[in-house]
């Protein structure tokens, strides 16, 4: 048996049965996709914030 092989019947036998190039593979996209719903969400915040400072700007004057 060679060592490659050796290595990925280790990574295959392990409890998920997945490589870890997809486990990491699915990580990353997780994470992507957190990245990009905080990112909109502090967007919208800011917009919020933004709007309601102008208001009461305008108010104020």
């Amino acid at each position: 048996m060679t060592s490659q092989q050796f290595k990925h019947d280790t990574v295959v036998s392990g409890p998920l049965h997945v490589p870890n190039q997809r486990i990491s593979e699915e990580l990353l996209y997780v994470w992507g996709q957190s990245v990009d719903i905080v990112q909109e969400v502090s967007t919208e915040l800011l917009v919020t914030a933004k709007t309601t400072l102008l208001d009461v700007l305008t108010n104020a004057l």
